[in-house]
This record gives C-alpha cells, structure tokens and sequence, in this order.
C-alpha cells in the first residue's frame, strides 16, 4: 500500500447554488422545504410498479465533528453505528491509521474500530509527512451514497466542508474515481441537500479548538455504498479546509 502511493488534492471552492447544483441544493433553514429530505422511490425489477417504496420515512440527529489531536471524529446521533474516525491531519497520520483499522469485507463502513490505537500511532512520524498540515484534512473511509434518499447537513454558527462526487455520464456509477471529488466550502447558517446516489464523506469540521455540532436528516433505510480511494487507487483524498 506504501508504494507508488498518490496523493490527489480535491478542489475547494466557496458554495454557491449554481456549483453545488450537480450535487444537490442549498438552504439557509432547517425547517424550509428545501431543506426537506428526497427520499428515492424503491427500484422495481421489472414491469411490474413499485407501489409506495417511500413512505419509510426519515432519520434525524445531531452530526458531532470534532478534531481530537491529528484525527477527525465524527459522530452521527440519528443512525445506528454513527461513530466515525476518518480524516487525519498529515498523510502518514491516514496510513497509520489505516493499518491499525480492522477492515471488513469492500463494501462495508471501517467505522467505530480502534480510536485510541489509530490516534496514538497516528502521532508518530513517517515517510509521507512528518508534519501536520495546517487546515487539510486527508481521508479514504467513510465515503458513500445513500441509495435510499438525500442527506441534509446545517451548522447554524460554524462553518465545514462538503466533500461529494459524481461520476461523468459516461462512465458507470460506481467507477468513480479520486479527481471525480469536489470539496465546498459552506458558511455557518447554510445547509446544504446531498442528493441520493451523491457520493460524500461525513462533513469535516473547520475549527481545530471546539466541537461543530450540526443537525443531519436521511431516509431511515440509510442504504450506503462505500468507495475506498485508499485500496481501489492506492490514493489519499487531501481536502483543503480553508479558502
């Protein structure tokens, strides 16, 4: 995994409604109808009409982000499993990281596993980065789509970072690949709708010294689709965090 590893550097650019528009939409209230949760209809398999398919309804909660030393923890208060580590300050911190995580089979979250091991050999030096970067966050875990309908996310007084992907039409929706994400900047007191089959890791917090508690809303089914750039790519996703 160490050799020829590469590091892409995912574009930031400050959110508008025109630029996120690929991805989904924008909204200044929790409780506008834009800020209403999408809740995809269940696939048929054939001729035969899916009848209803949406009435499971949605989840909500608080999204915690926090930095705790060089890692990214966030944890998610509206699902089962919501606790997640996966965005670190430097490279080698990532590795560390990602050798010390026991990894299920490919399609499944690498989340609530060995915090403290993880944040421990992450503080020690390495190959890649032998310093922390100031405002950048690197990460490989955590990134899916929701089959099952949109995510909202709101912080109403700190700022984050969305970083989500598409792949272009001519390529199949689960070839995505690492120069396919785009990271925005969004501003305390805008929230924005992650559409379903958006690709997108958890939001990451853009202050180092307090938590950002936001509120979170998804279906209820919370069917996910994982992409590791780490073991499909041999690839880092580096995410800016400041302007």
């Amino acid at each position: 995994m160490l050799q020829n590893l590469r590091i892409c550097t995912v574009p930031l650019v400050e959110v508008t409604a025109e630029l996120f528009s690929p991805y989904g939409r924008l909204f200044s209230s929790k409780d506008s109808a834009e800020a209403k949760v999408d809740i995809t209809r269940w696939p048929a398999q054939g001729w035969r009409e899916c009848h209803d398919g949406i009435s499971g309804g949605t989840t909500s909660g608080t999204f915690s982000l926090e930095w705790r030393g060089d890692a990214h923890a966030a944890s998610n208060s509206g699902v089962t499993d919501g606790d997640y580590l996966f965005a670190w300050t430097s490279a080698n911190a990532a590795l560390e990281a990602a050798n010390s995580f026991v990894r299920r089979d490919q399609n499944t979250s690498i989340a609530n596993i060995a915090y403290q091991e993880s944040l421990s050999s992450s503080n020690r030096g390495g190959e890649f980065m032998n310093d922390q970067e100031e405002s950048v966050a690197y990460t490989f875990t955590e990134i899916n789509y929701h089959a099952d309908g949109g995510q909202t996310f709101y912080s109403p007084d700190l700022p984050f970072v969305c970083c989500v992907a598409l792949p272009p039409r001519d390529r199949a929706p689960d070839d995505i690949l690492p120069t396919d994400f785009r990271a925005f900047f969004v501003p305390a007191g805008l929230g924005c709708h992650v559409n379903a089959y958006v690709y997108h890791c958890p939001p990451i917090a853009t202050v180092f010294n307090r938590p950002t508690y936001m509120f979170t809303e998804q279906g209820k089914v919370h069917s996910k689709f994982y992409y590791d750039p780490l073991q499909e790519h041999n690839t880092l996703l580096r995410i800016p965090l400041h302007l």
